[in-house]
């Protein structure tokens, strides 16, 4: 968490290493997907795109997959209404070695 990497100058950062098991999966988001609005000006939330990582998993779909159907849902979310921030996604999938 915090600022983005490279935004200011001066800012330091924390860094930590973390195993990643086959089957394991990363998802890195911007702000922008989880406050993408919808007509009533309801965001998409957290609770939301967890459950679409969730649901998606057990389907077994790659990474590649997840992040489509994830953007396609916050999409079909926001229907018409303009968006004032990017949605960015990346998801790192460990598969089996």
């Amino acid at each position: 968490t915090g600022i983005p990497l490279g935004m200011f100058e001066g800012m330091s950062w924390r860094q930590k290493s973390v195993n990643m098991n086959p089957g394991d999966l990363l998802v890195m988001y911007t702000d922008g997907a989880t406050e993408a609005q919808n007509s009533e000006g309801e965001e998409y939330g957290e609770t939301r795109l967890l459950k679409g990582v969730v649901n998606d998993l057990k389907s077994s779909r790659s990474a590649q997959d997840i992040a489509a159907h994830l953007l396609s849902g916050i999409e079909q979310f926001s229907g018409d209404t303009p968006q004032f921030d990017d949605i960015t996604l990346m998801i790192l999938q460990r598969v089996e070695s």
